[in-house]
């Protein structure tokens, strides 16, 4: 009825794919009706703020931009607009541009309101750019305060493994274990499984932490790495495409299985 009264209205068009997306599943069309919105009024805030929302949750490119592209237009409009800082951290850890997203989460990180995501976002970062003995002096405070956060318990153990800290992480892992929910087990035997000094008691960790949450995607794509080398390529496929099928739209991932399609042609 809407639609009736006006087919290119703003509202309209974000309602629309916002219910394609989030109510139908259908992405793509959610995608091309918010492509429509965005060619209809190319500069307007809250068209932007969606189209990096979809972009972020879908892992898809609109109109062949990412995430970082409609984040960085927002806040070029908004620059302390908190929403479009951690989209656009989200795409440069999608591109794994460290550099940016490092600068870019230390600058939330410095904001008021502060969440144990950003936290663990930060912690991510640091490790994948080597600052393992920041992440842990600003992380410290925060998961001494609240110990039983899951967000603030990942990041402690994730510095620990990074750090090789191997007794203090194996100990607080086993502490944790019993009690913890399905979500926590599944990463607490993630982690557990780079303390191992066996291939076996790796992938029965691995195993376990698949059986608490299947739609792991750490646990899938360590399971990947380790068949690939050992040239087990149907059994790395058989992971593979399981992260896939949770990450359709991902280009990186569908690139892997096509290369790995080739090699057991």
């Amino acid at each position: 009825m809407y639609a009736r009264q006006d087919e290119t209205s703003k509202d309209y068009l974000i309602l629309r794919s916002q219910v394609q997306f989030e109510w139908s599943k259908n992405t793509q069309e959610s995608i091309s009706t918010i492509e429509k919105a965005l060619k209809l009024y190319p500069e307007d805030f809250e068209i932007l703020l969606y189209a990096a929302k979809l972009s972020n949750d879908s892992s898809s490119k609109i109109l062949d931009k990412d995430v970082s592209y409609y984040a960085e237009k927002i806040l070029s409009i908004q620059p302390e607009n908190i929403t479009a800082l951690k989209y656009s951290i989200n795409g440069f850890i999608k591109q794994k541009n460290w550099e940016k997203s490092y600068s870019l989460s230390k600058k939330l990180l410095s904001k008021p309101n502060t969440t144990s995501e950003d936290i663990l976002n930060f912690t991510n970062i640091c490790i994948a750019s080597k600052k393992t003995d920041e992440a842990f002096q600003t992380i410290l405070p925060y998961y001494k305060e609240n110990p039983t956060d899951e967000n603030l318990i990942q990041a402690y153990i994730s510095i620990l493994v990074s750090q090789q800290k191997n007794n203090e992480a194996s100990n607080l892992i086993s502490q944790l274990l019993p009690n913890a929910s399905v979500k926590l087990k599944s990463f607490l035997y993630y982690k557990k499984s780079f303390l191992e000094k066996t291939q076996e008691n790796v992938l029965s960790d691995l195993r376990s932490s698949l059986i608490s949450n299947p739609r792991n995607i750490d646990s899938l794509f360590r399971l990947y790495e380790i068949y690939y080398e050992k040239k087990d390529y149907r059994k790395a496929q058989y992971y593979l495409k399981q992260i896939v099928a949770l990450n359709p739209n991902d280009n990186e991932y569908k690139s892997l299985n096509e290369q790995l399609s080739s090699l057991i042609k």
